[in-house]
């Protein structure tokens, strides 16, 4: 079973796909561990409350 961390990161501004991959990768080098990132409207309604719940603002 993975160590799983849940993080909400507030962007300024939009992330385009390229930006929002960088992200990831910079994350998973800075925390040392693997990252998922989604964005809040591709989670479908029942999981996404149960994520959004668990979730640390960063």
């Amino acid at each position: 079973m993975y160590n799983m961390k849940m993080c909400k990161i507030c962007a300024s501004n939009t992330l385009d796909l390229f930006r929002f991959m960088d992200l990831e990768e910079d994350l998973a080098a800075f925390l040392r561990c693997r990252v998922d990132m989604v964005t809040k409207r591709t989670m479908k309604a029942n999981a996404g409350k149960r994520i959004l719940s668990e979730v640390v603002e960063v």
